[in-house]
């Protein structure tokens, strides 16, 4: 078949292992941070110096489980409704029971958007990996125009502070 084709099982076999790290990643006790986890409000959707980067990293952590459960036929909506279970249960954990983590709900906002992003890219894949002419030429302007959103975004967002995190 063609190249970019992939079994339902080795998507599956991907999808799980995904999920296993993003267990081990979000719930591996951070007791050093316990005091900067404790400061940050569950409800707060973009918070402190580092607020858009953690938005980005959490949307990025879940893309590929939503990509390779699509490339499985997983639909996007049944995606973004387990991913929103997935999240629903690692920030409750991280609030309740794992120490140093930072629950929130940005991160069940984000990590759904992320995983739904991926499984509505899937399809398209053979495109982005391998575009024609044509295709190339439309995401060249799409992906200019999306850094100049996220280059506009981020100075409207600093607004002339750079903050006190590393830049």
């Amino acid at each position: 078949g063609p190249w970019y084709r992939v079994s339902r099982r080795l998507a599956l076999l991907a999808a799980a292992l995904l999920v296993v790290a993003i267990l081990l990643l979000t719930l591996w006790p951070l007791p050093e941070q316990a005091y900067r986890a404790s400061l940050s409000p569950v409800t707060c959707l973009v918070c402190g110096d580092q607020g858009v980067q953690d938005v980005l990293q959490n949307v990025i952590m879940l893309l590929p489980l939503g990509l390779a459960l699509g490339l499985a036929g997983v639909r996007p909506r049944t995606v973004a409704l387990g991913a929103f279970g997935l999240a629903v249960l690692v920030e409750s954990l991280q609030y309740a029971i794992v120490t140093g983590r930072d629950a929130s709900l940005s991160d069940v906002v984000t990590n759904t958007t992320g995983a739904a992003l991926g499984a509505m890219l899937a399809p398209h894949l053979p495109t982005l990996l391998r575009p024609g002419r044509r295709a190339a030429a439309k995401l060249g302007i799409g992906m200019t125009v999306l850094w100049a959103a996220a280059w506009l975004f981020g100075a409207w967002a600093m607004q002339g502070n750079v903050g006190a995190g590393h830049w």
